[in-house]
């Protein structure tokens, strides 16, 4: 036996989720991690996340849930149609202008 542990810690689940993330799942994360030469890839996953509020709500399925992955302000200014949930696990997010 490896470990001291019966199962995974909250936070480990919450990563493996991430990246095995179910279909309707997006993320944004305020600092762009996914470059390709001078631009930033916006794709909505964990590994490339969206980089802009606005991105992210329009690229998360009608339903689907976005996972504000970094703390801090983001710019929301707009009106979206979109249904979604914002799930922010770390916290500590502010949507505005």
């Amino acid at each position: 036996m490896i470990g001291h542990l019966s199962h995974l810690s909250y936070w480990d689940a919450l990563v493996m989720s991430f990246l095995y993330p179910e279909s309707d799942w997006r993320f944004l994360d305020r600092i762009c991690q996914c470059w390709f030469g001078p631009v930033c890839l916006e794709l909505g996953t964990f590994v490339c996340p969206y980089e802009q509020f606005a991105n992210a709500a329009m690229g998360t399925p009608e339903g689907g849930t976005l996972w504000v992955l970094r703390p801090g302000d983001y710019s929301a200014v707009g009106t979206y149609s979109n249904a979604m949930t914002i799930e922010a696990p770390l916290g500590g997010v502010v949507l505005g202008d």
